[in-house]
């Protein structure tokens, strides 16, 4: 057992062992506001961190003190507010009557300083005030007084809290428009067109500036964007570049009231430019066709529809619409649907309205394939026979007199033009059967 003490213990100079005493460590949390400083034994510190000081307690051991501190800043709070002077108004442990700037100091959550400053705005016990509103912001409520979506403009004596107000009451209206309204048809060769607004409510105010802005398609086509003020019946009018090809172009247009910023209305809109009615050629009573590339601008076309009244006509798909054994309706509106060949567009084109011809031959000059038929002429002319659509098929010189041709060996209904000096003198039509 002596010799496990000798091992294990630390004897002084009278034999006694020595007792070995624990270092003592005690942490503190805590904080300081801004603009103050915390002392740590004597030592000022300002700054968020950790720090540590040795201290030699009673028993002769050290003694480590760690402390945690936080910076909490003092909190700053302003506000406005208005009272009248038929009331006081408390502020802390005072009473206002005056209008001021006011601080008070108080003591926030975090231990700081909460500083409260007011700005106090006394009213007289009777006075006058106005207001403006837009229309779509009713109900409202004004000072002790709810104004309804009926309230109309006016002066009207209102009550808060102890004070009277004659308030004069504004309302705005909201403007409003119906969707856009475009023509009918737009047509490629129109220099301009409108697009109209209405309104849909009896008691709105119609916008009176507009702003209209074309996507890149229609400006590299020579769209202009735009703004002004709307024409008197309510539209914009619209440029149309010359020339455009036939396409569906888009806008965006803004509508609003310089005088009444309540409210702005958009519009995203497509524009179809459609075929001019000009390559529609009516030919004799009973024959409408598409004209060719060489006389319809240089466009070519892979499909066709027709319609009539803008009804599709079954079964029509050719570049002329032929009323076999009958005539066109006269009156009424024919127009094509064309597929352009180079890019695939397909829109319409403007209508065009048959008109009966006492002068031309209902029934053509029916003939066999490549039967020879004649031509009587009372002087030299040239003479082509020509699709429906307007290719030539084959040119002849006729003589003064009577001529023979052949009719071409497809059969199909034929068109003969007669020239003089290249300009166009008479027509007529055959049947190859």
């Amino acid at each position: 057992f002596n010799a496990f003490l000798q091992q294990h213990t630390t004897l002084d100079r009278y034999g006694e062992p020595f007792r070995a005493l624990p270092e003592i460590r005690d942490t503190i949390s805590t904080f300081f506001c801004t603009g103050h400083h915390y002392l740590f034994y004597g030592t000022p510190l300002s700054v968020t961190g950790t720090y540590e000081h040795t201290v030699i307690v009673p028993n002769g051991c050290d003694s480590i003190i760690t402390l945690i501190l936080t910076e909490h800043p003092n909190i700053s709070y302003s506000y406005k507010d208005t009272s009248y002077a038929c009331e006081k108004y408390v502020f802390g442990s005072d009473s206002l009557h005056t209008s001021g700037i006011y601080r008070d100091t108080l003591v926030a959550r975090n231990g700081c300083d909460s500083i409260v400053e007011l700005d106090l705005t006394v009213l007289p016990s009777s006075f006058s005030d106005s207001i403006t509103i837009c229309a779509d912001r009713l109900p409202i409520a004004v000072y002790d007084t709810v104004f309804g979506t009926e309230a109309t403009s006016g002066v009207y004596r209102v009550k808060h809290r102890c004070a009277r107000i004659d308030l004069k009451l504004n309302i705005i209206p909201n403007i409003d428009a119906s969707p856009p309204i475009l023509p009918d048809e737009i047509c490629a060769d129109d220099r301009h067109f409108s697009i109209r607004f209405t309104k849909t409510k009896s008691n709105a105010k119609l916008p009176t500036h507009y702003k209209i802005a074309f996507d890149g398609k229609a400006l590299r086509q020579g769209f202009a964007d735009g703004s002004g003020r709307l024409g008197s019946a309510s539209d914009i009018e619209v440029d149309i570049p010359d020339p455009i090809e036939p396409d569906y172009y888009q806008c965006h247009i803004e509508l609003y009231d310089t005088a009444a910023t309540c409210n702005t209305l958009h519009y995203d809109l497509v524009l179809p430019v459609l075929y001019s009615a000009r390559i529609l050629t009516q030919m004799w009573n009973d024959v409408i066709a598409v004209l060719n590339e060489r006389y319809n601008g240089g466009y070519r076309f892979t499909d066709y529809a027709w319609y009539k009244n803008d009804i599709v006509i079954e079964g029509e798909k050719r570049s002329f619409i032929y009323i076999r054994h009958g005539q066109l309706d006269f009156g009424q509106q024919y127009r094509a649907e064309l597929t352009r060949s180079d890019n695939g567009v397909r829109i319409k084109t403007c209508s065009i309205i048959p008109q009966y011809h006492n002068d031309i031959t209902q029934y053509p000059t029916v003939v066999g394939s490549r039967q020879r038929f004649a031509v009587v002429s009372t002087r030299s002319l040239t003479l082509e026979i020509q699709t429906v659509a307007g290719t030539i098929v084959s040119t002849h010189k006729i003589a003064e007199g009577s001529t023979e041709i052949d009719a071409p060996e497809a059969r199909g209904i034929y068109i003969v033009v007669m020239y003089d000096n290249r300009r166009r003198v008479d027509s007529g039509k055959i049947i190859v059967k």
